[in-house]
């Protein structure tokens, strides 16, 4: 079962679960209110598929709202790049890995946690882990790494 996107058509689109579009959905979590967050990772973006209420139309009398998915952009843009920001004024590098940080008192969800350009070879990512705080939906760093690539190369004479 397709839960959102178009199977076999990558793109970019938010909207009606139905026609939305993800280019390489690398890592989901799911939220406390039945939300689903997903690292789509080569538009660089963290998108949320929530329930939205909408109106049935209908002959009768009574119209019944009905429950539709609906996925939405909270973070980034199509551009690859590493800024911070509240929501789509940050930008990611390469997204991939999402987790949900719970509050430690109260329960709910309180922050996403991303990781971010590990997997790529290093000249085209950003190695991080970033934090989005579900209230504001702003981007901060947690870390970087402090390398680019790998060094454990080492030659033996």
């Amino acid at each position: 079962t397709t839960i959102a996107g178009v199977p076999g058509n990558a793109g970019e689109c938010d909207g009606e679960a139905s026609i939305a579009k993800f280019r390489y959905p690398g890592g989901i979590v799911c939220g406390s209110q039945g939300e689903i967050y997903v690292a789509d990772t080569f538009n660089h973006k963290i998108r949320m598929i929530h329930p939205s209420l909408a109106s049935t139309p209908s002959s009768s009398s009574s119209s019944k709202p009905s429950v539709a998915m609906v996925v939405t952009t909270i973070a980034g843009h199509t551009r690859r790049r590493n800024n911070d920001g509240p929501g789509t004024m940050a930008n990611f590098s390469y997204p991939f890995g999402i987790t949900i940080m719970k509050k430690s008192e109260g329960g709910g969800d309180s922050t996403l946690l991303v990781t971010q350009g590990t997997f790529l070879p290093a000249k085209h990512s950003a190695p991080a882990i970033r934090m989005i705080k579900k209230k504001n939906k702003r981007t901060t760093p947690i870390t970087t790494s402090p390398f680019r690539g790998s060094s454990s190369s080492s030659s033996s004479s």
